[in-house]
């Protein structure tokens, strides 16, 4: 798993409200848990407002078990 912070400054957000987004990517979930239970727990610690998944949630059909919890 890797946390990156990345600042986005634009006039479109009042200052003093940043907006946090979570964006998730490449689980590549397989039929076995690997890093997936961690997750839950490192999003919520980043309080986001919004949370971004982008695909490639699985390997194969046995992944979708995994992916789901």
């Amino acid at each position: 798993v890797e946390v990156t912070h990345v600042a986005l400054p634009t006039g479109k957000v009042p200052p003093g409200r940043p907006i946090r987004v979570v964006h998730i990517s490449d689980l590549h979930c397989e039929g076995r848990p690997r890093l997936e239970r961690s997750l839950p727990d490192l999003i919520a610690a980043e309080r986001p407002d919004a949370i971004i998944f982008t695909g490639d949630a699985m390997n194969t059909p046995a992944g979708v078990p995994v992916f789901r919890d």
